[in-house]
């Protein structure tokens, strides 16, 4: 697994993606990889996560992560992905637009056919895009959309 940590040095071509945090890899975000393996065909199977919570950089705070960076990129070795790209959040990043966001990151630094994402997962500004409009800009541009339900456990949603 290739691990990028500036995207500035790199154009990837290809890509299916997967979105997130993934502060801890729980059932839930081994979901979105299962689903990413099983419809990438011949993409590069891809890991986007960031350096930050947003709202960690905001209030210039941290947060605690149930995982460290250093394992998360080994789970997700070990989880067969092609790229590991850990994205450094600051203001620049989190003013994008969701369209920005798509235009520049998705199809321009990686080449994007098929987003594999949760029901809850927001983007761009203030958190303006969602994944309507993530299907909507996937349709602009030209790459697929798989929303993933939930994994839950008894009737209750899982997460970090």
């Amino acid at each position: 697994m290739k691990c990028i940590d500036n995207l500035n040095d790199y154009k990837l071509n290809n890509t299916a993606v997967t979105i997130g945090k993934f502060d801890g890899l729980h059932k839930g975000h081994s979901k979105l990889v299962s689903v990413l393996k099983a419809n990438a065909k011949d993409y590069n199977k891809t890991v986007l996560t960031f350096s930050a919570k947003p709202i960690d950089v905001i209030n210039h705070e941290q947060s605690f992560t149930i995982v460290s960076e250093t394992e998360k990129r080994l789970l997700f070795e070990k989880a067969g992905m092609d790229y590991y790209i850990n994205l450094p959040l600051n203001k620049d990043f989190l003013d994008l637009s969701p369209e920005q966001f798509v235009r520049e990151i998705l199809v321009g630094m990686l080449d994007v056919r098929l987003v594999i994402c949760g029901p809850d997962f927001t983007f761009g500004k203030y958190g303006a895009g969602n994944t309507n409009t993530l299907k909507m800009l996937g349709r602009k541009y030209g790459f697929d959309v798989i929303v993933v339900e939930k994994e839950q456990y008894r009737q209750h949603d899982i997460g970090s």
